[in-house]
């Protein structure tokens, strides 16, 4: 617990307070299992060595116009790769969720005339109680998602952080690795060949970061945090459950769906080009990539219970549908024209699928030319 605050401490600045939310997930999260301390610096350096590999695998499937292809290695050559621990990747997403919060908090519209907004107006110092109690219950429900999260990522590209940075779990890679008694090697560079394309699309895609931080400010501009709305909320949690759907689409309002069907449609066209990506790859450069695979998918299918309780709650069973979704909405544009023709979706976000055009290619194909 933190301690209150000094009489006449300025408010918090932001909703959500890193340490208390990494303190959060220090509480809750395991560390995870390593090998002993001389395999554990091995997997440190082979995961490093992954990603400077996968990168080059990456462009190759890619098939970006020169110049295009050359910008992109210029963009990531900026930024960095980091091997951590559940923890350290738990604090550095922290802080882009602070960073994010603070951007999109004065987007979010205020209630008018809720008990809680007059009591605030007419309390001294209430405003002040409300902002702290906020930012307490925000920062811990960070670290609580954060705790629960950190033990299932094997990696990620963070387009939000302040340098793009990538950054690789290695106690979950090691232990998925061993679960799936998959070859060490192939699947650590299975794994790296994801988050580097993810690198290389917003690297590829200038563009792409802001597009999706003006569409979390649209999301935020139609949020309501009236407090008279929990009520509502919380009744429709046992037909959420029973729908498998998350919490955020039990608390937005149509306006906000669409505008999350929007940012859905993007993150099926990543996910998916990833995995497309990662499996193109092929024996060659991973000779057990075909085994690895069919041991992944069928881990992935196989959450029940509480776990897939939270996970449809948290929305990772949405994030698991985006990887189909988006996949096979990328096979079909590459079995019609070909990585080359698929590299389209890079030039701007008109040229992005649309949410109807994830679930039908043809559309896509229809509206897009080949060539530009």
């Amino acid at each position: 617990m933190t301690a209150p605050p000094a009489p006449g401490a300025a408010a918090p600045a932001g909703l959500i307070d890193v340490a208390e939310a990494v303190r959060t997930v220090r509480e809750l999260a395991p560390a995870g299992e390593l090998p002993a301390p001389e395999q554990a610096r091995a997997l440190v350096r082979e995961l490093r060595a992954a990603a400077g590999t996968a990168e080059g695998l990456v462009f190759e499937v890619m098939a970006l116009p020169p110049a295009t292809e050359a910008q992109a290695r210029r963009a990531m050559a900026a930024g960095s790769v980091a091997v951590v621990d559940r923890l350290g990747w738990a604090e550095a997403n922290a802080r882009t969720f602070a960073q994010l919060a603070a951007e999109l908090e004065p987007l979010v519209a205020r209630p008018q005339g809720s008990g809680l907004g007059r009591l605030a107006g007419r309390l001294p110092g209430a405003r002040r109680a409300s902002q702290l109690l906020a930012r307490r219950t925000a920062s811990a429900q960070t670290g609580a998602v954060l705790a629960i999260l950190s033990g299932r990522v094997l990696g990620q590209f963070d387009p939000f952080g302040a340098e793009g940075r990538l950054l690789l779990v290695a106690p979950n890679v090691y232990r998925i690795e061993r679960a799936l008694r998959a070859v060490p090697r192939d699947f650590r560079l299975w794994v790296a060949l994801h988050e580097q394309t993810h690198r290389a699309q917003f690297a590829a895609a200038p563009w792409l970061r802001a597009h999706l931080r003006e569409l979390l400010a649209q999301f935020a501009a139609g949020a309501d945090p009236d407090y008279r709305r929990l009520g509502a909320v919380l009744r429709r949690l046992p037909d959420a459950l029973r729908r498998r759907a998350s919490l955020i689409d039990v608390t937005a309002d149509p306006a906000q769906q669409r505008v999350l069907d929007r940012v859905t449609a993007v993150m099926s066209l990543l996910e998916g080009h990833a995995d497309v990506v990662m499996d193109a790859v092929g024996p060659g450069a991973i000779p057990t990539v075909a085994d690895i695979r069919r041991a992944f998918d069928t881990r992935r299918a196989d959450a029940g219970g509480v776990r897939g309780a939270v996970a449809d709650l948290l929305g990772l069973t949405a994030k698991l549908r985006q990887y189909e979704r988006g996949a096979v909405f990328v096979r079909a544009v590459v079995a019609a024209r070909g990585h080359t023709g698929l590299a389209r979706v890079w030039e701007g976000p008109d040229l992005l699928p649309a949410p109807e055009e994830i679930a039908d290619p043809d559309r896509w194909l229809a509206r897009v030319p080949a060539h530009g």
